[in-house]
């Protein structure tokens, strides 16, 4: 269930590059290599109008620049489910590429059940450096069920606090770095015209969901998972605090009259739109704001000492993997091998972190960045302790009933403590 968060992220991604309304251009990889040369095919989810596309296709120059030898031919394209079927139907076919960035988790399970990837462990017998750069903190996300991992990361996904500062500015007010300006700032915008915080309680509340779990309880109440049967045991006593608190930000103005009604899309416009002071997004919105340079995200802060410096929702859910097709050529298993260490190399895992998403690697901050983006790299720096949203661990039915439940339980019409209590007993 790890992949929803990711699937909500690239669904994120592709809206917030619509509303930027410019999406770039992927230029074809150059061809040029020595007669003669080996042929490495790859396969990746940065195609079409993901903002790393470019980027992707530089580094694929640069690599066939340091390595001759070898020809890469690149199948990129913009992930959506019939890209993901394609990728699954070339392996049950045997066309699969050599190297492939993609998913780990439940979509990872039938090509590494049927031994069609290499584990780190094997790889590392040969070349035991092979990932030593990256965060153990971003691996550990890489771990399958099986206790083996078998892809390398170059970026993962975070959520934040996204403030146009231009208003806080004009209205005199301290941007929210922890909760008492975050209060403040509420309380500070609301009757001013200005609506204190965008969003859609019935479209997208799922980021106001797992913050405030984490803002109350920390990372370890954060990531229990419901227990069905009944008791006082079903969940944490911050999951219900969390929503009580929900709740008293919408009686408090916090929102939009009507954000229990409006889509996500008229939230986001009207964040863009400086008719709201914040919004709680994640890093795929960075690179749909237009005003970088008035606009900053922060993280969310805690409520109190339950939550811990440097834990945040984010994660890591997508990787590089050497197939077992590149692995048992000889001819191709070091190119495959250079390959990923390239795009997973600290310098190129700084470039993919240009546009959003945590670094996997330990990095510089990127030069030219705008200081929105420099902001995004300073919060993904920051985490420490990452967690992957609440609905990476509940049953669909279970995270439907939560989330869907949100405009009821603002409203009152909805018991918090019974909602939980379902939503408990619906995660089996």
């Amino acid at each position: 269930m790890i992949v929803k968060g990711m699937l909500r992220f690239l669904a994120g991604l592709c809206a917030s590059l619509l509303l930027a309304g410019c999406a770039r251009t992927q230029p074809e990889a150059p061809g040029k290599s020595a007669p003669g040369a080996v042929e490495l095919r790859t396969a990746s989810v940065f195609g079409g109008s993901d903002p790393s596309a470019m980027d992707y296709q530089e580094l694929i120059a640069k690599f066939m620049e340091k390595y001759p030898g070898v020809k890469v031919l690149d199948e990129s394209s913009l992930s959506d489910e019939s890209w993901k079927g394609k990728v699954l139907g070339d392996f049950a076919s045997g066309n699969e590429p050599d190297v492939l960035f993609y998913f780990t988790g439940t979509d990872a399970r039938a090509i590494i059940a049927k031994n069609k990837v290499v584990s780190l462990e094997e790889i590392r017998k040969e070349y035991p450096d092979y990932g030593g750069n990256l965060k153990p903190s971003a691996m550990e996300y890489m771990v399958e069920p099986n206790g083996k991992s078998y892809a390398l990361p170059v970026r993962g996904i975070w959520e934040g606090l996204y403030c146009n500062r231009d208003l806080f500015e004009q209205h005199g007010i301290a941007l929210p770095t922890d909760w008492t300006t975050f209060q403040a700032a509420v309380q500070g915008f609301s009757g001013s015209g200005i609506i204190p915080v965008a969003v859609s309680l019935s479209d997208v509340p799922h980021y106001w969901i797992e913050n405030l779990i984490l803002s109350a309880g920390g990372a370890r109440e954060h990531a229990f998972e419901p227990v069905p049967g009944g008791g006082a045991q079903q969940y944490p006593d911050s999951w219900s605090e969390a929503l009580i608190v929900l709740r008293s930000l919408y009686e408090k103005g916090a929102f939009a009259p009507d954000a229990a009604a409006i889509t996500n899309a008229a939230a986001w416009q009207s964040f863009t739109r400086k008719e709201a002071a914040m919004i709680l997004e994640g890093s795929w919105f960075l690179e749909g704001v237009e005003d970088q340079e008035n606009t900053t995200v922060l993280p969310f802060p805690a409520m109190g000492e339950s939550k811990g410096a440097g834990e945040a929702v984010s994660g890591y859910s997508m990787g590089f993997y050497i197939t077992r097709r590149g692995w048992d050529n000889p001819e191709k298993r070091q190119a495959a091998i250079n390959f990923v260490r390239e795009m997973t190399s600290d310098e190129s895992v700084a470039v993919f972190a240009r546009v959003a998403g945590s670094p996997a690697a330990r990095v510089d901050l990127p030069r030219g960045l705008t200081p929105l983006a420099a902001a995004g790299f300073k919060l993904s720096e920051s985490i420490e302790r990452p967690v992957m949203p609440v609905d990476s661990r509940l049953t669909k039915r279970a995270w439907d009933k939560l989330y869907s439940s949100i405009p009821g339980i603002v409203s009152g019409s909805l018991g918090i403590d019974g909602v939980l209590s379902q939503v408990a007993d619906l995660n089996e």
